[in-house]
């Protein structure tokens, strides 16, 4: 378990911001490159800039629209993370990696870093114990620094601290990490998010306190199991 880790934010011409964290991570001396410099690092790298209107949707320009005329709309969407997608995977060798990426949240404050690139708040992995992504409402998750939170929980003896009610506690599993994981987190920040897990034997956990959250996993076996 190496925790090697790359992360990169405040892009503007990156399509995908997950090849040039990966990039970071293989071939960067910083752990974290941001703005212009982290543009200039994916140029050097080989990944390919866009202009950055080739990055807003129509309906994320709306939404921001609103944002302008209405001083409630920015606090309606709070938290509304938007176009957040995670993954963690288990190769043959037991090595796990975990990965995150965002558009970030609506009606932000130019300069805002939210949870998804600080390693430990959006992702986390150890091979050694488990790896993570989340989703949410950022500030939040970084309160709690969410990933490693959930990763730690697999650490811990079978004795389970603070179990929500109506969920038995035995062996610290994934599914039941990741499940008081995130009742931790709603109690501390009354916050809303979600998370995917495995352990470092490829067993899955998901948890949420959204009204939804779409996940899928691939079992070892390749059959394919999803939910929203």
């Amino acid at each position: 378990a190496t925790l090697r880790a790359g992360a990169a934010a405040t892009l503007q011409r990156v399509k995908n911001p997950i090849q040039l964290a990966r990039k970071i991570l293989e071939d960067c001396p910083h752990m974290m490159l941001v703005a212009e410099g982290a543009e200039r690092f994916a140029k050097q790298h080989g990944i390919k800039l866009c202009k950055p209107e080739e990055l807003v949707s129509e309906a994320e320009r709306e939404a921001w629209m609103k944002c302008k005329s209405d001083k409630h709309a920015a606090e309606h969407h709070r938290g509304h993370e938007q176009g957040t997608v995670g993954a963690v995977a288990l190769d043959a060798n037991g090595s796990l990696f975990a990965a995150t990426s965002t558009g970030g949240t609506c009606c932000k404050l130019p300069g805002r870093v939210g949870d998804s690139p600080l390693i430990g708040c959006g992702c986390y992995a150890d091979s050694e114990a488990g790896g993570v992504s989340c989703t949410g409402y950022g500030e939040a998750i970084m309160k709690v620094v969410l990933a490693k939170s959930a990763v730690d929980l697999l650490r811990r003896p079978a004795t389970c601290v603070d179990t929500p009610p109506n969920i038995s506690c035995g062996t610290s599993t994934a599914d039941l990490a990741a499940r008081e994981a995130i009742h931790l987190f709603a109690k501390r920040t009354h916050a809303t998010g979600g998370l995917i897990l495995l352990d470092r034997h490829g067993n899955p956990g998901f948890a949420f306190n959204t009204a939804r959250m779409a996940y899928g996993f691939v079992a070892p076996d390749c059959s394919f199991l999803t939910a929203v």
